[in-house]
């Protein structure tokens, strides 16, 4: 199981020695005008922390995160101002973490009896979201804070705000202060922990975006300008097509001159082509693209113009989208690598600001429109916080529950992936570090190698299609950059200080080497071993990198966000592949680990040479400082897996063809027979067709031979319609899950005419109908009822008299005054309700005389002298006729009263 520690107190104290923390006082301000007292003197103790004094805040609120890490050589310069918009994200607990952690790995886990038994978003906000109660309280109390509270993500699991600081920092008792850079850059910074009251904090993880100092970091990186001079040039070769890919324009293919990677060479180097030639170009996949740049979309239209692709692009922008202009290298290099590789996918762009990581990553899994999704931003774990940290793993838990692939590059500092946001500082940290979210257990992290060829006499040479290519770990030389800047790059990788390691590397068989001399259990804090970063690789090396075209003209790109789209292109033709059968094979570490443990060199290159440019076999990319906590370069390349470059880059075809082989369980379908069935023409139809999974996967239905006028629902497997045709008809019906598993069954089904229509039946009837004695208070009815002819017999017999007469309400009046005869008495009983009499005969009879007289019937003594003056001259008594079927016949009589 991979266990994270619970974050969002304080950082780690060692964490808090390298780096320094912003708390910046004992107690929040009172006022904007009021800064805390020795602000500047806590700052410029670079390193030091001061914790405020708990016991001076308020108790009634629980702190919901920590304080930033300040970047050395940075000071404060004053409050940030009162108006300031600020767009944060509330991450909100997810219902059952270790639930939710449990199931993630089950449904990535070859063997797992729910294995690929993916959730729909729905699915997941019901298991795990927050519940609508906790959602509508920490709404409740944020607006009444006077923050703006946008719309929950769909995985009821992040909520973004936006509010000036004035009220962020009323809201969450936070101080935020202006802080000048070593950079000069003007960040932001909370000098306290977020606090929220006790009745929302239990719901909350933590608070995104009260800082800026030290954003994520983009691992794309251009071609040094310096000569690398270590490998000869490319020998002739003739042009292979790479069967079916698309191929360069001459602005393209001109970079070949500079040693930049085609698209169709790349195809070529990784085998692609063998999915290509197949028909497999990613044909109805999407490839979500995380995104902190804007891009410019004409770059991206020169570059489909060249390789002749349409490859669909549509943005989806996040807390406002990013900053607009600048450098769009990043993303033109992460867009046109899918677009290169997957030349029929679909491609969304999901972009926001630096402050928005959590909620760009939210937005993606939350909208699922895209089974694989590629991200080259990170930040050491170090410098990206304990909220953040804890933010993200519950959204990368639901995207393997969702069956989404997520590649993350690994980094470009080697060992050292601090220094990749620190090189502008003072005393950059050179310390042993990994990047976030790559080291998150449910990620996959993309390292970095340098390919060309060592084929031919002069070679090690540049690789072009035709040679046979070979891979080294990609450790550059240290030196400077094109501006000028102290340079030291290299794949990304180590031991993650956050999360103990997963059980997809601890279960590898010992001779993959995932654990070994250089493993350790000292960051993490697990009683086993600590996750260890890269999984995989592929060519990220700027001397050997890609032609890109970005900023209006070609150029050569490199960095492990070259690889991390390189990956995410093929798994989006794996999915695409008919073998996978329409599964997308999701979370793809414990798979690629069991597949690298059984049949490791059929899937993947292992890479075991050194860098061609710096002699170096290890990731260590500051090999020439003094680093004090890694003094033997202590992640060498190994056979096997190592923590230079994971397991290597991937054989295509055969990778691709083991991962579909994993995606189809066999479980057992069974469609239960309904049995012979008979309809009625003209008749509806509403036949329920049962089935069932041995592995309570989903099932769909499908119907063949049918009667006209009936139809079947594929979701329900319920049969329904009218009848439109007479006949007999051989029906059969198939269920199947998303596995390819699939049973039927089969019946006969005939549909009839119908009889024809009974004769027409006629009404039952009353006759001599009397009404006597009313003048002298001795009323009496008398009356024959009869039933329908070819009708149903009689069962009972209502009577509602005129006003002035009524029944008894004794039953013991009432038989004594009744009478109910058919040739003879007959038995009955009555009921009195609202003045009406039911007689209900104890057999039903076709005919019945009925006589209602004293003391059953009564007269009122005012109908009795209205009757003696001639003031009556007609009275209604209503009957009803009850039959066996229930059906009740109304006779209204008209009577003379004489």
């Amino acid at each position: 199981m991979v266990v994270a520690p619970n974050f969002g107190m304080e950082p780690e104290s060692g964490q808090r020695n390298q780096m320094g923390i912003l708390e910046w006082g004992h107690r929040v301000r009172s006022s904007r005008k009021r800064l805390f007292a020795g602000l500047a003197v806590v700052v410029a103790a670079v390193g030091m922390s001061i914790v405020p004094d708990a016991s001076a805040a308020s108790v009634k609120r629980l702190r919901v995160g920590s304080t930033p890490a300040m970047p050395r050589g940075a000071r404060v310069a004053g409050s940030l101002p009162a108006t300031k918009k600020l767009d944060l994200t509330i991450a909100l607990q997810p219902r059952d973490p270790q639930g939710l952690q449990a199931l993630a790995t089950e449904v990535a886990t070859p063997g797992s009896p729910q294995f690929r038994q993916f959730l729909s978003v729905p699915q997941f906000a019901s298991r795990f979201g927050a519940t609508q109660l906790q959602i509508d309280a920490v709404e409740s109390a944020l607006r009444s804070q006077g923050l703006d509270v946008g719309q929950v993500t769909a995985n009821d699991l992040t909520l973004p705000v936006t509010g000036t600081a004035a009220e962020v920092e009323n809201a969450f008792s936070v101080s935020l202060s202006q802080v000048k850079l070593a950079s000069g850059r003007t960040a932001y910074a909370n000098a306290q922990a977020p606090t929220l009251q006790p009745n929302i904090a239990r719901y909350v993880q933590g608070v995104i975006g009260l800082d800026d100092v030290t954003p994520d970091q983009p691992a794309g990186l251009s071609k040094p300008s310096r000569p690398a001079g270590r490998l000869a040039a490319a020998q002739s070769q003739p042009h292979v097509p790479t069967g079916g890919g698309p191929q360069p324009c001459s602005g393209a293919a001109a970079e070949q001159a500079n040693h930049g990677l085609t698209a169709d060479e790349v195809a070529t180097a990784y085998q692609f082509s063998g999915l290509y030639s197949g028909g497999d170009l990613g044909a109805g996949q999407t490839i979500a693209m995380f995104e902190e740049q804007s891009y410019n979309p004409t770059d991206i239209a020169t570059y489909q113009a060249c390789y002749g692709t349409n490859v669909p692009i549509s943005n989806v922008d996040v807390a406002g989208g990013p900053t607009p202009g600048g450098d769009d290298g990043e993303s033109a290099l992460d867009i046109e690598q899918a677009i290169g590789l997957a030349p029929k996918s679909n491609i969304l762009v999901y972009q926001g600001p630096p402050s928005a990581d959590v909620q760009i990553t939210s937005t993606i899994v939350s909208q699922d429109q895209a089974k694989v999704i590629s991200s080259s931003y990170g930040l050491c774990e170090a410098l990206t916080g304990g909220s953040t940290i804890n933010a993200e793993s519950p959204l990368l838990q639901e995207a393997a529950v969702q069956g989404q692939s997520f590649f993350i590059s690994s980094g470009d500092s080697g060992s050292n992936m601090c220094y990749q946001a620190t090189a502008d500082q003072p005393n950059p940290d050179t310390s042993l570090s990994v990047i976030d979210p790559g080291g998150q257990p449910f990620a996959t992290g993309v390292g970095g190698t340098s390919l060309f060829t060592n084929s031919g006499s002069n070679c090690p040479c540049y690789y072009t299609p035709g040679a046979p290519p070979t891979e080294s770990v990609w450790n550059d030389p240290s030196g400077t950059d094109q501006q000028g800047n102290p340079h030291a790059s290299g794949s990304g990788g180590g031991i993650s200080k956050f999360f103990a390691m997963p059980s997809y590397q601890s279960s590898a068989p010992a001779a993959l080497g995932v654990t070994n001399p250089n493993s350790s259990t000292q960051p993490c804090g697990a009683t086993t071993f600590c996750r260890e970063v890269p999984d995989v690789a592929a060519d990220s090396d700027p001397n050997t990198g890609y032609a890109i075209f970005s900023n209006g003209a070609w150029g050569i790109t490199g960095g492990t966000s070259a690889a991390a789209p390189l990956w995410a292109a093929f798994t989006a033709l794996v999915n695409a592949s008919p073998t996978c059968r329409g599964v997308p094979v999701g979370f793809v570490n414990p798979a690629l680990y069991q597949l690298a443990g059984s049949s490791y060199l059929n899937n993947f290159t292992d890479v075991t040479t050194a860098s061609p440019f710096s002699g170096q076999a290890n990731n260590d990319a500051l090999y020439e400082f003094n680093i004090s906590d890694n003094p033997n370069d202590l992640f060498p390349l190994a056979t096997g897996y190592d923590m230079a470059t994971g397991l290597g880059s991937m054989i295509a075809p055969h990778l691709a063809s083991s991962l579909c082989s994993l995606a189809s369980p066999v479980f057992t379908v069974a469609v239960a027979s309904p049995g012979t069935q008979k309809t009625t023409l003209g008749g509806g139809v509403s036949l329920p067709v049962h089935a069932s999974d041995s592995g309570g996967a989903p099932l769909s239905y499908a119907a063949s031979g049918l009667p006209p006028g009936l139809g079947l629902n594929a979701a329900t497997g319920l049969i329904s319609g009218t009848a439109a045709t007479a006949g007999s008809f051989s029906v059969s019906v198939a269920a199947a899950d998303r596995f390819g598993n699939r049973g039927s069954t089969s019946f006969a089904w005939s549909v009839v005419k119908p009889p024809p229509p009974p004769k027409k039946v006629g009404k039952p009837t009353a006759r001599s109908v009397k009404l006597t004695g009313l003048a002298n208070g001795r009323p009496k009815l008398s009356f024959a009822i009869a039933a329908a002819k070819g009708g149903r017999s009689l069962k009972a017999i209502s009577i509602s008299l005129p006003r002035g007469l009524s029944f008894a309400k004794k039953s013991k009046s009432l038989s004594k005054g009744l009478t109910v005869k058919n040739g003879r008495k007959l038995k009955f009983k009555t009921k009195l309700k609202h003045g009406v009499l039911t007689i209900s005969l104890s057999k039903s009879q076709g005919k019945a005389s009925i006589t209602a007289a004293k003391p059953a019937l009564g007269v009122s003594r005012s109908l009795a002298s209205k009757v003696r003056r001639h003031k009556v001259k007609k009275l209604t008594v209503v009957l009803k006729a009850i039959d066996t079927s229930n059906h009740t016949t109304k006779i209204s009589e008209h009577l003379k009263i004489k």
